[in-house]
C-alpha cells in the first residue's frame, strides 16, 4: 500500500531541491557545501566556524545569483546581502560581548570569557594583582 501522504511530500521536496538549487548552485550539487567547508577550516574556534559557515553560505549563493541573468526564484540578492550583513553583525557582537573589562586597583583589564568564565589564566592573573 502506497503512502499517499509521504508520496507527495516528496513531490513538494522535489520540486522546491529543484528551484532552490538554480539558486544556491552554478557548478555543482555540492558547491556551497564546499565553499563553506573551506572558510570554516579557516578558523579553529567552533564558535567561529559556525559563524562562518552561514557567512560562506551566503557569499556562495551572492556569487550564484551574480554570475546570473535571470531572477532567483526565492530569496532576492538584497535579501542575501542584508542576511550577509546581520550574520556578520551576530558575529561581531558575540565576539565583542565574550571581552570582559575588570577593573581592579584603578588598572582596567581586557580578558577574553571562556565558557562563561574567566580562563585559569586571567583569574590567576587577578587573584595576584587583588593580593597585592
Amino acid at each position: 500500500m502506497i503512502n499517499e501522504n509521504f508520496v507527495n511530500l516528496l513531490e513538494r521536496m522535489k520540486k522546491i531541491h529543484e528551484s532552490k538549487a538554480e539558486d544556491y548552485s552554478s557548478v555543482g550539487h555540492y558547491e556551497n557545501f564546499e565553499r563553506q567547508a573551506l572558510v570554516s577550516s579557516w578558523f579553529r574556534s567552533d564558535i567561529d566556524k559556525a559563524f562562518t559557515g552561514l557567512i560562506a553560505v551566503k557569499l556562495a549563493r551572492i556569487a550564484t545569483l551574480l554570475s546570473k541573468d535571470n531572477q532567483p526564484n526565492h530569496e532576492s540578492l538584497e535579501d542575501s546581502f542584508l542576511d550577509l550583513t546581520v550574520y556578520c553583525g551576530l558575529w561581531a557582537s558575540y565576539h565583542k560581548s565574550t571581552v570582559i573589562k575588570t577593573m581592579i586597583d584603578d588598572h582596567i583589564f581586557v580578558y577574553k570569557e571562556v565558557g562563561g568564565s574567566f580562563c585559569n589564566t586571567c583569574n590567576q592573573h587577578i587573584s595576584r594583582h587583588k593580593e597585592k
